[in-house]
């Protein structure tokens, strides 16, 4: 017997809220499989890109995503069922759950590009994921109304906002998970039905270059985006990202020299040292070498 989507979407459900619930009473669980930028570039801990993304803040975080994972799943499976006309008229489950796990994998994936120098970083939740089911589901059926708004302009409205968050840090909330699972969404649903592209290009056009562009400029020039070089959060009311506080920076010394500086920098190891303190030092080598 084949599992339905529906079915596929309550065994997520499921998923999401036993590992949750079980990281919000366990708060080492819930360390040890956040995604921890640090842990994954210095202890190659890379299952947290997959089970940080079953995990949840709070209630809210949680009740929201799941709210949201029922309404698209449901849909998407009545959809498949061809309960009514649609393009996606016997879309098979795997489908629906290579959707889910592609948009899952490139959120965090795009969490760890944006700020993968940035090693105290720590996000969880399945909004990556979730966000991959409803642009996919903006693709196949790009006349549905989400909320109030037609599906298309929820969709750049959504990736705007997007864009915005990364650049401004807004609102205490992992954007790059979003907009990452969003694009994996709705690239992964284009491969599904390329044959829908033809009616389709603009919306995928008007989704896509403004991410394109703007990731570009995060690998390539970072500073024309001014893009902080360490970020902190307050302590609470934090959704996406969770709990740890970065301390103040302590004082710089004062240095005799700069070549005091340079072994300054250098004593504490080039791995470890912020973007500003890399420029810094390559600022300093240049001087000396003047």
């Amino acid at each position: 017997m084949t599992i339905s989507i529906l079915t596929l979407t309550y065994i997520l459900i499921v998923a999401n809220v036993g590992l949750s619930l079980y990281a919000m009473r366990d708060a080492a669980f819930r360390d040890r499989h956040v995604l921890h930028i640090g842990a994954i570039r210095h202890q190659r801990e890379y299952g947290r890109f997959l089970v940080s993304a079953f995990l949840h803040g709070g209630w809210w975080h949680l009740l929201f995503n799941m709210y949201a994972l029922y309404l698209f799943g449901k849909l998407l499976n009545d959809a498949a069922l061809d309960l009514y006309p649609t393009p996606i008229a016997g879309l098979p489950p795997w489908a629906f759950l290579l959707i889910y796990a592609g948009s899952l994998l490139g959120g965090s994936g795009l969490t760890w590009l944006v700020h993968r120098h940035h090693e105290d970083f720590r996000s969880l939740g399945a909004s990556g994921a979730i966000n991959g089911l409803i642009f996919a589901t903006i693709f196949w059926l790009p006349e549905l109304r989400i909320w109030f708004l037609p599906g298309w302009l929820f969709g750049g409205l959504y990736v705007l906002a997007s864009l915005y968050g990364i650049r401004n840090r807004w609102g205490n909330l992992a954007h790059e998970a979003h907009l990452g699972g969003a694009l994996s969404g709705l690239l992964l649903a284009l491969l599904l039905r390329p044959d829908l592209l033809a009616g389709r290009w603009l919306l995928v056009a008007a989704l896509v270059v403004p991410s394109i562009a703007f990731l570009y400029m995060i690998l390539r020039m970072p500073e024309r985006l001014r893009m902080p070089s360490s970020f902190r959060f307050a302590p609470v009311r934090v959704r996406e990202v969770v709990g740890k506080v970065v301390p103040p920076r302590p004082a710089t010394p004062a240095f005799g020299s700069v070549q005091e500086e340079i072994d300054f920098l250098l004593d504490k190891g080039v791995d470890k040292l912020s973007s500003r303190e890399r420029a810094r030092l390559e600022e300093l080598s240049r001087s000396l070498g003047e």
